[in-house]
């Protein structure tokens, strides 16, 4: 598997957190949630709890599931950046 540095770690925790958000919002589970994804849910468990990145692919279904644009989370961080610099 891919080994992720500290940066990809911090990225995959803020990405898992608004997947995880997102879901529970939707009120699905996530079996439910990961079937929507074309993922099962260990993977999506591993997801949201910022263990492992989700594919290209599965992003952009997320973004279309969630009716979000894929840069939204680029957004997001671009606005933490500028409040804590």
């Amino acid at each position: 598997g891919l080994i992720m540095t500290g940066k990809d770690k911090e990225m995959a925790k803020r990405l898992g957190s608004m997947i995880r958000e997102h879901r529970k919002r939707s009120g699905m589970n996530q079996t439910e949630f990961g079937k929507k994804l074309g993922c099962g849910q260990a993977l999506l468990s591993k997801i949201e709890n910022g263990e492992s990145l989700p594919s290209v692919t599965m992003w952009f279904d997320f973004c279309q599931l969630v009716k979000i644009s894929a840069d939204s989370f680029r957004q997001v961080d671009k606005k933490k950046r500028s409040l804590a610099g």
